[in-house]
């Protein structure tokens, strides 16, 4: 989930309060001034006093944001990777299974996790399970045995009218006692959706 504000905006087309989403890969203002800047289109995120200065292409766009003008311009410039979106540092134990992606494994192998690929492992911190079409996310019941009650199944499934619906997952979730908590981007083509066991569950 993003970060989301109101401040005072200004614009190449104008200026006035407005609604600020920061999201992992872009900023989006929203209302009479709407624009959406892509992370790999911003050239600079310049703190001044309270000010965010973004310069994006030939324009630039001003953020009144107090305080918080310093954490907004590190999150646009070191947005995070996909493994720290998921959640995975050094030690934790991840399985995944039906993940077509098969660099990912090499990315959690470097990030120091213990990987258990093509099957799920008792006592994981996190699963991933990649979910191509509807039936798929039979999948996510049996997975909970072996999670740890403090971790979490990510469900990775494609984009798009042609992919599992969201609602789909948190249905199936809910029937396996999960919530859903969040949602990240995984890859160009894929969605990857955070399924837990409720605190007063655990």
């Amino acid at each position: 989930m993003g970060i989301e504000t109101t401040c005072r905006v200004e614009t190449d087309a104008g200026a006035g309060e407005a609604r600020v989403l920061l999201e992992t890969e872009e900023l989006v203002v929203r209302g009479a001034l709407k624009t959406r800047i892509p992370f790999k289109s911003v050239e600079a995120a310049v703190v001044d006093g309270r000010k965010l200065i973004v310069s994006h292409g030939t324009s630039r766009t001003v953020l009144h944001l107090g305080p918080e003008a310093a954490r907004w311009a590190d999150r646009i410039l070191n947005p995070k990777s996909r493994l720290e979106k998921l959640g995975v540092k050094p030690g934790v134990v991840v399985s995944c299974q039906g993940i077509t992606d098969v660099a990912l494994k090499d990315e959690l192998t470097a990030a120091g996790a213990t990987v258990s690929w093509g099957r799920i492992r008792k006592n994981s911190d996190l699963i991933l399970l990649g979910v191509e079409r509807d039936p798929e996310v039979s999948r996510i019941a049996p997975a909970v045995a072996s999670l740890r009650p403090s971790g979490a199944i990510w469900v990775i499934h494609p984009k798009g009218r042609e992919g599992v619906k969201d609602m789909v997952i948190f249905a199936a979730g809910r029937e396996a006692g999960l919530v859903a908590t969040k949602v990240a981007k995984f890859s160009e083509s894929h969605t990857a959706e955070k399924l837990v066991v409720p605190v007063a569950k655990r």
